[in-house]
């Protein structure tokens, strides 16, 4: 069976450019992985190189403007830097630093070993200040899907709002890892819990 980092190195081929979030994902010319913001350019120079997972730490968790980062896979990830690693290994820490578990969770998906979780099935899980946030409707359900989920996270939701609800399976597309979400995070959360008190 091979391995998570076999499978990256599988994925991102040499010669091939590859999308993650926002993220292009790469090979050089010595075979080493690279990664910058897909608005950024690193053959024509002026990026920093990030050699360590610690600067690289300290700069995605702000925007370009300075803000903190909350949610790491908001379409807020700063632009002007690149990172080159020289294996599959040492590069899927760096992703897991930018982009926390993306690949594996593609991988988990994409193989039915891991299963979406219903939003009825997290609200319920709930308590204290959240416990309420079950009581949504499926109209307010949706609009957190919209609103919340779709407009501010790169995540596509593989979730459904109950276990009677069909939900297609996100499909791989050529060239680009699909950033899936398997559960509804504490921003959904919230948002639910505001929608049951009216607020």
């Amino acid at each position: 069976m091979m391995s998570l980092s076999e499978k990256l190195e599988a994925t991102v081929a040499p010669d091939l450019k590859i999308r993650l979030g926002q993220l292009t994902l790469a090979r050089n010319a010595d075979g080493a992985f690279i990664a910058h913001h897909k608005m950024d350019c690193p053959v024509s120079g002026g990026l920093r190189d990030l050699k360590s997972n610690a600067d690289l730490e300290e700069t995605v968790k702000m925007t370009d403007s300075g803000e903190y980062r909350p949610l790491r896979s908001a379409p807020t990830l700063p632009c002007g830097w690149v990172i080159s690693r020289p294996d599959a290994g040492a590069f899927l820490q760096a992703l897991d630093v930018i982009y926390p578990a993306a690949f594996a969770t593609w991988i988990s998906y994409h193989a039915e070993e891991s299963t979406p979780i219903p939003l009825r099935e997290t609200l319920e899980r709930q308590s204290g200040m959240n416990e309420d946030a079950g009581n949504i409707t499926d109209q307010q359900a949706n609009k957190i899907m919209r609103d919340v989920c779709a407009a501010g996270c790169l995540k596509k939701i593989s979730w459904p709002i109950d276990d009677q609800c069909a939900f297609s399976r996100i499909a791989p597309i050529r060239n680009r890892i699909p950033f899936i979400c398997l559960e509804a995070c504490t921003f959904a959360i919230e948002a639910a819990r505001e929608h049951s008190s009216g607020e």
